[in-house]
């Protein structure tokens, strides 16, 4: 059986130029909770169009609000817990 070469080569370090880094955006808390707020406001104006909708007979567009409305809750809410995180993470790693 033949034997094959195993060894590995050493590597090229240092080979690329560096890149800058843009800094993390760090909201404050109440900023956090502003942005949040200002969203679930958004959020509950749009009931007010799709029960004018459901009065005018349009179901369906009335169903399509409620929908966007359920995406746009979940994703205001990721960024909530998102920014409250990175919050906390950057005040334990800076030892505040």
């Amino acid at each position: 059986m033949a034997t094959r070469n195993l060894s590995l080569t050493p590597r090229n370090e240092d080979t690329r130029e560096k890149q800058s880094i843009e800094p993390v955006i760090q909201f404050e808390l109440i900023q956090i909770k502003e942005h949040f707020e200002d969203s679930m406001q958004s959020i509950e104006q749009q009931f007010a169009i799709a029960e004018k909708m459901k009065e005018e007979g349009c179901l369906s567009d009335c169903k399509n609000i409620w929908r966007s409305q359920i995406v746009f809750l979940e994703g205001v809410l990721d960024f909530y817990l998102h920014e409250l995180s990175k919050y906390a993470m950057n005040r334990m790693f800076s030892g505040e």
